[in-house]
C-alpha cells in the first residue's frame, strides 16, 4: 500500500500522468483522510493505492505454496 499526499490542483502536485498510468495498483481518493491535513488552505488530497485483486490473489497463492513446501 502506498499513500500519496498531494494538492487537489494538478499543476501544483506530482506527476499525475504517472499516477494514472499505474496498472498494478488501484488508486482511491480518500477525502476523509484529506480533511485531517492542516492547514486546510492547501487543499490537500490523499490517494491510497492498493494492490489489484489479481495481485492479492497471486500473493495469497504464493504464501500458501510456500507453506506447503516447508
Amino acid at each position: 500500500m502506498y499513500i500519496v499526499i498531494l494538492s487537489r490542483h494538478r499543476f501544483a502536485s506530482g506527476n499525475w500522468g504517472a499516477y494514472e498510468e499505474q496498472q498494478d495498483f488501484a488508486l482511491e481518493h480518500r477525502r476523509d483522510l484529506a480533511r485531517l491535513l492542516l492547514p486546510p488552505e492547501l487543499e490537500c488530497d490523499v490517494l491510497v493505492s492498493l494492490a489489484t485483486l489479481a495481485q492479492k490473489d497471486e500473493a495469497i497463492s504464493n504464501v500458501r505454496a510456500l507453506g506447503e513446501t516447508c
